[in-house]
């Protein structure tokens, strides 16, 4: 229930910590990134990383949503919007503390985003396996440039860099394995423009997002 806003730096950022987090219900917005996990993993009797739901994270100069070189996040039921990459699992790869950490089993599913630049980034190179994403919506409002850069599916699936690798939910699906049942369209925000991120009844992102 918390909002945290126009920092320049992180918005709510958990750097080397353990397990049984739980980020939920606030507005991150105007940050440097927004919510930040990293080099961060499970001890034994952790039910999870960390769980970060039900937020609205928007006009992010980075990062919207990041798990850096970390492990068991779930990142479920965010509107994002407008931040210039609105959920990224990367940052490999990283050595600290003399070994490997790992970028594993984290999910992301039923959020809604619509990045400047990139919806959302996966690494997939050494040291990173077991990573899903499903069931998000990928927003175009209506009232927003059609061709800006990120509109509608910008997915990069990536060894390196953020460069964008998929535009075609088919194709991110057949390749890659993402996306089964993903979806595209206008949200049908109540008024984006005034910060009101509520869905209309007839929305097609019923059930996803904040």
């Amino acid at each position: 229930g918390c909002t945290v806003k126009n920092n320049l730096g992180a918005g709510l950022w958990f750097d080397t910590d353990w397990g049984d987090n739980l980020v939920e219900n606030n507005l991150v917005d105007g940050n440097t990134c927004g919510i930040w996990w990293e080099i961060s993993e499970t001890l034994p009797g952790d039910r999870h990383g960390i769980i970060i739901r039900n937020n609205r994270v928007l006009n992010s100069r980075d990062q919207g949503i990041y798990v850096s070189a970390a492990s068991e996040a779930i990142i479920e039921n965010n509107t994002c919007h407008n931040n210039n990459f609105d959920i990224v699992l990367h940052g490999m790869p990283r050595v600290a503390y003399g070994y490997p950490f790992m970028l594993k089993n984290n999910i992301v599913r039923r959020n809604i985003v619509a990045g400047r630049t990139a919806d959302i980034v996966v690494f997939e190179g050494e040291n990173a396996r077991l990573n899903v994403v499903e069931e998000n919506f990928y927003a175009l409002p209506k009232n927003e440039d059609p061709k800006r850069n990120g509109a509608g599916v910008a997915f990069s699936a990536t060894n390196a860099g953020y460069d964008v690798t998929h535009r075609d939910l088919k194709a991110l699906w057949q390749q890659k394995g993402y996306e089964r049942t993903a979806s595209t369209g206008d949200p049908l925000w109540q008024n984006a423009a005034n910060g009101d991120y509520r869905l209309l009844p007839s929305s097609p992102a019923q059930g996803k997002g904040w």
